[in-house]
């Protein structure tokens, strides 16, 4: 019992004790909350750029002092001014020691503000830091407060640039005036009366700058008007180019030639075709070997337009192909610079395919007879095939036919203004005889040939019997 009431008094004892030693010695108090503070006006310069940076500190108690250092690269960064916002004193030199005092104190403050100037010899591409370290504080009851330590990075580029000049300047229809320089920033151009709309054209000399004003401008006759090229760099520099396009005006009916009258007119395959400026209707006729006609035609005044037709069709180049058997209209359309107009008709018929008429004195066959004074040759004519007898209407034949002779389609040879007898062969006869008289000769020797086989089998045959007859006997 005694032991347990010692170990308790003992226990007791370190923790007043304990207690006691808090309230003695103050402690360094540390909040998630307790920062230095740095904020920058620009992170990304360009040399010779100033900017500013504010340094100030963020508690999660009164604060009723505090210091900090800020630092920075000389080589850099040049410190141009220097402006106290809460802060109490600051030190020269780098670092900067700022400090803070104050009877009231404060959870959060912004204690110094200080202009810096981008040296002109920083290199582009490189990184500067701004430092805030050694930041600490005391609250009301005395106790240090250790402030987080903070930084800022400063980026170095290239400058931007200022070039706001074209690279290009084009309009579609029309000349400018002067001939585009990117230095010029003034043109004049005048377009016909038919120029209903202008596109214009341009492009930028830099890469990162921009341009507006491009694009298609509706034209009014007889008016002038300015369009306006703007290019603007990546510095936010402007350059303004214009353009000061003029239409003409309608031309006046009056002034223009009224003359819609042809100079000429060709048609090919009707060689005597009769033309006159002044009559406007023609006819013709052509064969049906015709199948096409190529028509030419010019104007009297070189600003007439010309415009063939075909059965109401535009024709190309004046070629017609012609139907058979019916009429072909072609128009001829003479239209004047003032608008009036003139045409001619030609209206060419094409003749059908008919056949030739019959002659009854003209006989059909394309083979025409000998004439009765013409002696027949003596010799046929090979090219064409001849009956078994000659035609020799003029020469009497033979009363009674040779029947020894067959028919042949040679005829035989006679002499001239000479009967042909049928018993007194002339020595030129065809050989239409001897032919078959060589085949029976053949036919009789195969016939022996054979009928010898047969009779010496037969014999063969016998006397093989005779002598089987003999041995049995």
């Amino acid at each position: 019992m005694r032991k347990n009431i010692t170990k308790m008094a003992v226990l007791f004892g370190l923790l007043c004790f304990a207690v006691l030693g808090l309230f003695r010695y103050p402690q360094t108090a540390q909040a998630a909350g307790n920062n230095a503070t740095l904020t920058a006006s620009a992170s990304s310069l360009n040399p010779g750029d100033t900017f500013t940076v504010t340094a100030g500190f963020s508690a999660d108690k009164t604060l009723l002092t505090a210091q900090m250092d800020i630092s920075y690269s000389s080589s850099v960064l040049e410190l141009v001014k220097t402006e106290t916002i809460s802060a109490t004193g600051t030190s020269a030199g780098n670092p900067m020691r700022v400090l803070y005092d104050s009877a009231n104190g404060t959870k959060s403050a912004s204690l110094v503000k200080l202009t810096f100037k981008v040296k002109t010899t920083a290199a582009t591409g490189t990184t500067t830091t701004i430092k805030v370290a050694s930041a600490k504080g005391s609250d009301e009851n005395f106790n240090t407060v250790t402030l987080t330590s903070v930084s800022k990075t400063i980026s170095i580029v290239a400058p931007k640039s200022t070039d706001a000049t074209l690279k290009t300047l084009t309009i579609s229809k029309g000349t400018l005036s002067p001939s585009f320089a990117s230095g010029t920033t003034s043109y004049t151009t005048t377009v016909e009366n038919s120029v209903t709309s202008v596109t214009i054209g341009a492009t930028a000399n830099h890469s990162k700058a921009t341009v507006s004003g491009t694009g298609t401008y509706t034209l009014t006759a007889g008016a002038t008007k300015t369009i306006t090229v703007k290019v603007t760099a990546e510095s936010g520099a402007t350059k303004t180019y214009t353009i000061k396009v003029t239409r003409k005006a309608a031309s006046s009916s009056s002034s223009l030639s009224s003359n819609n009258k042809l100079k000429s007119l060709t048609i090919s395959n009707i060689p005597n075709l009769y033309f006159s400026s002044g009559q406007k209707e023609y006819d013709a006729k052509v064969s049906n070997k015709i199948s096409s006609v190529k028509v030419t035609a010019v104007a009297q005044d070189a600003n007439a337009k010309v415009t063939i037709r075909y059965n109401g069709d535009p024709v190309s180049n004046g070629m017609v192909a012609l139907r058979v058997g019916s009429s072909n209209y072609i128009g001829i359309e003479v239209k004047a610079a003032d608008g009036s107009t003139r045409v001619y008709n030609v209206q060419i018929t094409r003749a059908k395919i008919t056949d030739e008429p019959e002659d009854p004195d003209t006989p059909t066959s394309s083979v025409v007879p000998p004439s009765s004074d013409v002696p027949v040759s003596s010799e046929p004519d090979v090219s064409e095939p001849t009956s078994s007898e000659p035609d020799t209407p003029d020469v009497p034949t033979s009363s009674e036919p040779d029947v020894s002779e067959p028919t042949s389609s040679e005829p035989t040879t006679s002499e001239p203004d000479a009967p042909v007898s049928s018993e007194n062969p002339t020595s030129s006869e065809p050989d239409v005889i001897s032919r078959p008289k060589k085949d029976l000769s053949g036919l009789v020797v195969h016939t022996a040939y054979i009928g010898g086989m047969v009779f010496c089998l037969l014999a063969g045959c016998m006397l093989g019997y005779f002598i089987r007859d003999r041995r049995k006997d």
